[in-house]
């Protein structure tokens, strides 16, 4: 073949000593791994929370805020303490 000739040999009928075929992705699990594999993570909650975005009066946030590490989780309790009240 002369340099610069792209041609697929394929395509002439050429030889690929059949090496060459499409790609094929396996079915089903390969032997050995375990269902729980495929599953990669937490496991999903039965009741995911929401992200939400809200505007806070400064003393309120400030309040919570400084309460230190947690302050979202302790709000969130106090709120829900209140719906279950209603």
């Amino acid at each position: 073949m002369p340099y610069g000739d792209e041609t697929n040999p394929r395509e002439k009928g050429g030889s690929t000593n059949g090496r060459l075929r499409p790609f094929e992705r396996p079915k089903g699990r390969p032997e050995g791994v375990s269902a729980q594999r495929e599953y990669r993570g937490r496991p999903p909650k039965e009741a995911p929370k929401v992200a939400v975005t809200m505007r806070l009066d400064r003393e309120v946030a400030e309040f919570f805020r400084s309460s230190g590490e947690g302050w979202q989780t302790r709000m969130n309790a106090l709120l829900a303490a209140h719906v279950k009240r209603e």
